[in-house]
């Protein structure tokens, strides 16, 4: 698919237009498992370009065609794609309440890698509601299954965001001062 080239190159617009062409298609065979993919594809890019109502709606239209197939990883998906475009727009309760669904299907199937994207989009979604400590915990959480399934990139991202929250934590003197957070001590914030 074109989209997922021009996704990949970072071009979302470009994607976009092929991501509704490819929607087009799939509503015209009555592929309605196509749909949904093109759909929450189609969310993905839009959330890229700032347009975060229009992603929200190709999201949520897209879990609800998969809950109607029965497709529970891709609703979880889109599900997890609704809540990190919530993130984005600053809506963090609404946010982590789609990422912990998006987590528990995931959890469900089994499916490692997106129960990590999970996690650190919850991760996310609970540092911008100022519970940095829980945010720490899920980023680490996501660091080790992306170690475990040797996802260099994804673990070279996590590695920074937990960093990055130790920053900010020990910057603000809070770093020991909240309920339940401590030290890991080890070099990549990885839990000992």
């Amino acid at each position: 698919n074109l989209g997922v080239v021009f996704w990949g190159q970072a071009e979302y617009a470009p994607s976009a237009r092929h991501f509704r062409r490819a929607l087009a298609l799939h509503s015209q065979l009555g592929d309605r498992f196509g749909e949904a993919i093109a759909l929450d594809n189609l969310g993905t890019a839009l959330g890229r370009q700032g347009r975060y109502h229009d992603a929200k709606d190709h999201h949520r239209q897209a879990a609800v065609i998969c809950r109607e197939l029965g497709n529970r990883q891709g609703e979880g998906r889109a599900v997890a794609n609704l809540g990190a475009v919530l993130c984005w727009q600053g809506r963090y309760e609404e946010a982590a309440g789609s990422l912990e669904s998006a987590l528990a299907i995931f959890r469900e199937f089994g499916d490692r890698h997106g129960e990590a994207d999970a996690l650190n989009d919850l991760g996310a979604a609970l540092y911008g509601r100022g519970e940095h400590g829980q945010a720490l915990r899920h980023h680490q959480r996501a660091l080790l299954i992306f170690r475990d399934l040797g996802l260099t990139t994804w673990v070279g991202m996590a590695i920074g965001v937990v960093g990055v929250i130790h920053l900010w934590r020990l910057m603000r003197g809070d770093m020991y001062n909240q309920p339940g957070a401590q030290a890991t001590g080890t070099a990549a914030g990885t839990p000992s």
